[in-house]
């Protein structure tokens, strides 16, 4: 038999509600948390054999990178030893050219090549008396292999151009 009279809807409680909206929300969670779980998953696998294939090959891009970084950092090592050496062969040429030089020359330009024991002087001289005393003074220093005296001119003193040949001792 069909009912006329509506029945009055049934009241859930409070505490219903609550639990049904934390089932729903624990839910919507699991599905998401499911979901990461299954793309970290497979961006993990990814990575792992990318790894393989890196050890397989050799060298991974990183390790190629910090080898390039220790190869340069080695040629500027090498670099600064070489300027380094030469920077001590012209102070050991420059303690000489002190020591030998005669009070009344003055020396306007020297080429100094340590790695050929060659050296070129632009000089001046107070007068030729000075200019041979000068030579002498140079003779007699067993450093030197060969002296070439030319291009000397007069006008304030006596300017004149020197190359030197030294024993390659000097330079070390």
């Amino acid at each position: 038999m069909v009912e006329i009279i509506p029945k009055p809807a049934i009241k859930t409680s409070l505490l219903e509600s609550i639990l049904l909206t934390l089932a729903v929300l624990l839910l919507i969670s699991l599905a998401f948390s499911f979901v990461y779980l299954k793309y970290a998953y497979s961006k993990t696998q990814d990575e792992l054999e990318n790894a393989k294939t890196a050890l397989i090959e050799g060298e991974t891009p990183e390790e190629i990178r910090l080898k390039e970084r220790v190869l340069d950092a080695k040629k500027k090592i090498d670099d600064f030893a070489t300027v380094f050496e030469l920077h001590r062969a012209a102070n050991n040429f420059f303690e000489f050219v002190e020591k030998s030089t005669h009070p009344k020359v003055y020396w306007e330009k020297v080429d100094l090549s340590p790695l050929d024991s060659q050296v070129s002087l632009l000089g001046r001289a107070e007068n030729f008396k000075v200019l041979g005393q000068q030579m002498i003074i140079l003779e007699e220093k067993e450093e030197i292999r060969e002296i070439i005296l030319s291009k000397i001119s007069l006008g304030e003193g006596v300017q004149f151009s020197l190359e030197l040949s030294f024993d390659p001792q000097l330079f070390k």
